[in-house]
């Protein structure tokens, strides 16, 4: 793997940086038509600056986690019902995964059901828009099914984090929430405050599963 960093400007690019395994990406401007990128365990993925963005074409995925990723400034979009940054969870171990400054246009969606260690650090995660309610899987727990939110973590949370900043009055939808969940313990919680909605937490977590 090579430690040189590489600059990306259009899909090509950036698809031939992930297959030769380029341990650091940056994207410059708007890179559109992309097909669902699965960024391999070490690559770290970030924006040149706050015009950064991949678009991916209509009912394709966005971007798939492996392991042990940065992915900092960018915007990502997809249609409202796929998920724009998610996990493969093909991966024991997770490492760290440090996300931060990320808007979506589309659901944030990290669910580990295979991983049994993992280091979470997210800060100021932005969801514009997504829709979650025809999302097959949910999960269940005392009786009831949860309805997964625009912004979902599900697996384990050790501690409330830091606030997640999920849309706005103006794009706010009924299905928008932050969700957090465990098998066999589900603890949602939704708020609103200066304007903005959504974080939620959850309890009772595997310590091996930290979240920042």
């Amino acid at each position: 793997m090579s430690n040189d960093l590489t600059r990306v400007k259009d899909a090509a690019a950036l698809q031939l940086a992930i297959q030769q395994n380029a341990r650091s990406i940056e994207v410059q401007g708007v890179i559109d038509d992309l097909t669902s990128l699965k960024l391999p365990a070490g690559t770290n993925l970030c924006g040149v600056n706050d015009q950064a963005e991949l678009r991916f074409k209509e009912g394709q995925p966005g971007l798939m986690l492996s392991a042990d990723h940065r992915v900092a400034d960018l915007r990502l979009v997809t249609d409202e019902t796929q998920i724009a940054v998610g996990l493969a969870d093909d991966a024991d171990d997770l490492g760290t995964l440090d996300l931060g400054n990320i808007r979506t246009l589309g659901r944030f969606h990290l669910e580990a059901s295979r991983a049994k260690r993992g280091h979470l650090k997210l800060d100021r995660i932005h969801v514009e828009r997504a829709d979650a309610r025809i999302a097959a899987h949910r999960p269940a727990g005392f009786g009831v099914e949860v309805l997964l939110g625009g912004l979902t973590v599900l697996k384990c949370v050790e501690r409330q984090g830091k606030p997640l900043d999920i849309g706005s009055p103006q794009s706010f939808r009924r299905q928008q929430g932050a969700s957090a969940a465990r098998q066999r313990r589900v603890h949602l919680r939704r708020r609103v405050h200066s304007g903005r909605c959504g974080h939620g937490h959850g309890s009772g977590a595997d310590p091996a599963w930290r979240h920042d």
